[in-house]
């Protein structure tokens, strides 16, 4: 089901254990993106809806890029919130 929200729990729960090595944000954005590759092919009525990245293989991916892009703006802009 493409409903993110569902999955905002365990993040904060790995965020409550691992407060300095752990984003709730690119954790939710991870989500995001996994959850709207299940919506585009629910609109489409493709079926079935759970596709590449709600496997392991999938969602490791999208969860690596997501903390690679995290990592890169976070170096870029550090000296812009100092």
């Amino acid at each position: 089901m493409p409903f993110t929200p569902f999955h905002f729990g365990s993040g904060a729960a790995i965020k409550a254990v691992l407060p300095g090595r752990f984003s709730f944000v690119v954790f939710c954005q991870a989500q995001l993106i996994t959850d709207l590759e299940s919506a585009y092919h629910l609109v489409r009525g493709d079926y079935p809806v759970h596709r590449f990245f709600h496997t392991y293989l999938g969602a490791t991916f999208v969860a690596l890029v997501c903390a690679g892009i995290a990592r890169v703006l976070s170096r870029r802009w550090s000296g812009v919130w100092h």
